[in-house]
């Protein structure tokens, strides 16, 4: 097979409209005999045999020296790519050579918004002060193995759907908090049980609509959004074994659902959220898997109990 130059590779790159990593800037690559097929040897983060096995082409470029050429990344983009620069910052604040991989891999971590879904039954009524602490003492002990999940979220979201009036909700679930002594960053966004819009709805309904008011209102900067209810158990590996999927895999998706609806682990990428206009004029995961049928890459969306062992 030939070996292109680095001109070349670009410019079929451009004419094709592909992708590409041209890895041969990055501080992580290296260039080695022509006959090396060694990927390992290529890339200190050892990323592609795996991006070759999610599809992506691995491409041979010759290098400036004789006889000796690298190995870079058509269709996909790393974001393990890290230039000089980079390197000599990361140096400067007293970081060594052989943890730089380490910081790097630290930097691409999945981010990632829990929401938590808080709702009361249609027929239930208001809970006395007693029932309240007991039920929030609850909701504390679920946001603390939240927080210490092998990755913790970003930040948690609660929506209050319930009879709890927001006050006594945030100042009750606080001294709850306090007193199992962690300090997570959460917030709480109010929508009355019996307002118009939801209170006739099935919960997966009601909670859809719910999530287009969270996703207007939060500043969070993660990149995915992660949704729970009050009755699901933690599972501690949730965001690690998704993080190994995108970040050591190169898997590709934008939605991982849980088979049942009214399950929690449903994840959604924010952009395609925003992009699909959330559950307006439709619920949001069917539309964007016909949206995935058209365009022929239905990849991207995939049930939740196939991409994650423990789930």
């Amino acid at each position: 097979m030939s070996i292109l130059t680095k001109k070349e590779s670009e410019q079929l790159a451009q004419k094709e409209q592909r992708l590409q990593t041209a890895c041969w800037d990055c501080v992580f690559s290296s260039h080695q005999e022509e006959d090396c097929e060694d990927y390992a040897s290529f890339c200190s983060t050892d990323r592609l045999k795996s991006f070759e096995g999610a599809g992506a082409s691995v491409v041979d470029v010759r290098s400036e020296q004789k006889n000796k050429k690298f190995k870079i990344v058509s269709d996909r983009i790393c974001n393990m790519f890290r230039t000089k620069e980079w390197e000599k910052i990361k140096k400067s604040q007293g970081n060594s050579q052989d943890s730089l991989v380490k910081i790097a891999r630290e930097e691409i971590k999945i981010q990632c918004t829990y929401v938590l879904y808080v709702r009361d039954p249609t027929d239930k009524e208001e809970e006395d002060r007693k029932q309240v602490k007991s039920r929030l003492a609850k909701i504390a002990e679920k946001m603390k193995e939240m927080w210490f999940s092998e990755i913790p979220p970003s930040n948690i979201i609660i929506i209050n759907n319930t009879h709890i009036k927001p006050y006594d909700f945030i100042n009750y679930l606080r001294i709850e908090i306090e007193s199992l002594d962690f300090n997570p960053i959460w917030n709480m966004e109010y929508i009355r049980r019996d307002h118009h819009t939801i209170k006739d709805l099935d919960r997966s309904d009601a909670y859809a609509k719910c999530m287009d008011v969270i996703v207007k209102t939060d500043k969070n900067k993660s990149q995915w959004y992660a949704l729970f209810f009050e009755e699901d158990k933690v599972n501690t590996k949730y965001l690690s074994e998704i993080d190994e999927l995108l970040n050591d895999k190169m898997k590709r998706f934008l939605v991982l659902f849980p088979e049942n609806k009214d399950e929690g682990g449903l994840l959604i990428q924010k952009m395609a959220y925003k992009q699909f206009y959330g559950n307006r004029d439709g619920d949001f995961v069917e539309k964007l898997k016909k949206g995935a049928e058209e365009q022929k890459c239905q990849n991207l969306i995939q049930p939740l109990n196939q991409a994650i062992k423990s789930q």
